[in-house]
């Protein structure tokens, strides 16, 4: 409930040195706001918001294609458009579920699992290989990196500069190759008469692990959450499966897990504050959802709610490119792990702890179920 809390104070507010800006950022809290700057590139630039530059000595990339503003923004999202389709994204299903499915079997016999370290982020990313155009049995390794860095533990530097040092392998792995995947072509394809740089394809290749693995695994760690809390609801998806693609929306809306953020360019006026150039402003979809002028009672989970306004997946020339991918990841977990653990819930003396920043996720989701009832996997 501290969101709804939010919304009662200022609608603009400035936090002091935090973990997304070391000068200190103005918080943005009303979905009309929120969405008015990420659809102004006139006064506002993406550059730079990742803030690598700030905590990795020497690194001069930029993540692409989030950190990229205008025109070459829209070269890359019309190189990516493709492998994001809905046509691609059809012909994956029977692969993701494979992965999900190998993934339940390993757990479910077990009668309980950590469902955050041991099978979110392992469901999460099978989509993302099959894109990106790596083996899943590397998986491991690739995981470990954004989990890890969005902890914002002591040795997050260290794992930061450990991820680009990965990504650089593999740019110079797949440099002149004729590797399948999205990563492969993006190193191999000219932009304005000239492949990516090595910063470049670095940034590239960093931003998608990040987006397509982190931000996925936590959404459906909130689903699961979700349907461990309620039997009901539990009962209502497996009976009725075409109820599991409004289920997965209004997790989607409740449990925004993305927070990003702009710099200002040019002195500019956000509700009653003038913000300078330079300033950094933070973005959290969780305030833009939860906002009451945009969605009747915002913190309610009504699967039945219908139509709502939603920034999850952003606006603008950067809404997320892959909102296809999440969804349909989202509904085959949701429905392959009810068909073969029906019955599962969060153990009494389980704490939850959910990390801030710019993803929020759940750092573990304990789950017990009945060996009986899986079974079935």
């Amino acid at each position: 409930m501290h969101l709804a809390q939010l919304h009662d104070g200022e609608p603009v507010e400035f936090i002091t040195s935090n973990v997304r800006n070391r000068h200190g950022s103005w918080l943005l809290k009303r979905e009309v706001d929120i969405r008015s700057v990420m659809m102004n590139t006139d006064c506002f630039t993406s550059h730079g918001i990742s803030g690598f530059d700030q905590i990795i000595e020497n690194f001069d990339g930029l993540l692409i294609p989030t950190e990229a503003d205008l025109p070459e923004h829209t070269a890359y999202r019309s190189f990516m458009t493709p492998a994001f389709a809905p046509r691609r994204i059809a012909e994956m299903d029977e692969v993701i579920r494979k992965r999900v499915r190998q993934v339940i079997a390993r757990v479910g016999p077990r009668g309980g699992c950590e469902f955050m370290a041991e099978a979110a982020y392992y469901m999460a990313i099978a989509p993302w290989c099959e894109i990106m155009g790596l083996d899943y049995s590397e998986a491991d390794r690739w995981i470990r990196f954004p989990v890890g860095i969005l902890q914002y533990n002591d040795d997050r530097a260290e794992l930061m500069a450990e991820m680009i040092e990965a990504a650089r392998g593999l740019y110079r792995e797949l440099k002149g190759s004729d590797r399948e995947g999205l990563l492969a072509a993006f190193v191999n394809t000219p932009f304005d008469g000239e492949v990516p740089s090595e910063a470049s394809a670095i940034g590239f290749i960093v931003f998608m692990l990040i987006a397509g693995v982190d931000t996925v695994g936590a959404t459906l760690g909130f689903a699961m959450r979700q349907m461990a809390m309620d039997k009901v609801l539990r009962t209502r998806l497996r009976s009725h499966p075409a109820d599991v693609a409004p289920f997965v929306e209004e997790v989607l809306r409740r449990y925004p897990v993305v927070a990003t953020n702009r710099y200002v360019k040019k002195d500019v006026k956000v509700g009653s504050v003038t913000m300078k150039a330079g300033d950094n402003v933070i973005l959290p979809m969780s305030m833009a959802n939860s906002d009451p002028a945009a969605n009747a009672c915002p913190m309610a989970f009504d699967v039945e709610r219908g139509r709502t306004r939603t920034m999850t997946f952003g606006a603008g020339m950067h809404m997320c490119i892959g909102s296809r991918v999440a969804r349909a990841l989202l509904q085959i977990a949701v429905e392959e792990w009810l068909l073969a653990i029906p019955d599962f819930e969060i153990p009494d003396d389980a704490p939850l702890v959910a990390r801030v920043g710019d993803v929020i996720a759940l750092t573990a989701l304990p789950l017990s179920y009945p060996i009986t009832s899986a079974a079935t996997v």
